[in-house]
């Protein structure tokens, strides 16, 4: 079967996994009618965290099946600061906007992955139970991450109720990704002219980040 998987580059692979994340940021947020949720953002910066927390999801779905280069995830990070300091860039960092340097960008961005990173680690040690009390453990990890995308603090239990039917949607959504990318093979495609420096510096910057983090 892995014959007839349909080829797709690195570039490809970051464009998707942007793709899908901005999908899932925007049908949890309001931005699309069929958006149901009922999230409170207290935070300048709890727009930004939660589009980290939505790429994360992607990412953990596609981990599942393929290793995601760090050339992959440098393109994701540049996507993210673009994204992110744009004109109407108050969507990421509120009212009135105040515009992060690209340091400030890559250093929130470093810190939020990681954190969400290793909340969806210990999630994976509960997903595929089928242990009814071990599957609310596990929601209640997602529920965890979502309210911290709103505010700093503990997690009431009003917020897990609130968020549990959200954080259900997360979940099917780690299946759903899942089910592409098992469709697809991954072969390396070289960065565009003049991209390639970019690249090498937000690659260098998150591994810097990433050995900064386990001293």
């Amino acid at each position: 079967m892995g014959l007839f998987r349909r080829r797709v580059t690195y570039e490809e692979l970051a464009n998707n996994i942007w793709s899908y994340s901005n999908s899932l940021f925007r049908t949890t947020t309001g931005y699309r009618r069929d958006s149901s949720t009922d999230l409170k953002f207290e935070l300048q910066d709890s727009r930004f965290r939660y589009y980290v927390f939505s790429m994360t999801t992607v990412l953990l779905a596609y981990r599942n099946y393929i290793e995601i280069p760090d050339e992959v995830l440098g393109r994701l990070m540049h996507k993210m600061y673009i994204h992110s300091t744009m004109a109407g860039s108050f969507k990421c960092f509120g009212r009135p906007p105040k515009t992060p340097n690209k340091d400030e960008v890559f250093k929130l961005l470093s810190a939020y992955h990681h954190e969400f990173q290793d909340h969806w680690m210990n999630y994976k040690k509960y997903e595929k139970s089928r242990d009814l009390e071990t599957r609310k453990a596990a929601t209640k990890i997602v529920v965890t991450m979502i309210r911290s995308t709103e505010a700093d603090g503990p997690t009431s239990e009003a917020d897990i109720s609130r968020l549990s039917p959200l954080a259900t949607d997360f979940e099917k959504s780690l299946t759903r990704f899942g089910n592409e990318v098992s469709k697809v093979r991954l072969v390396k495609g070289g960065p565009k002219p003049g991209e390639a420096e970019a690249l090498l510096g937000i690659m260098s910057f998150l591994a810097q980040a990433a050995r900064d983090t386990k001293k």
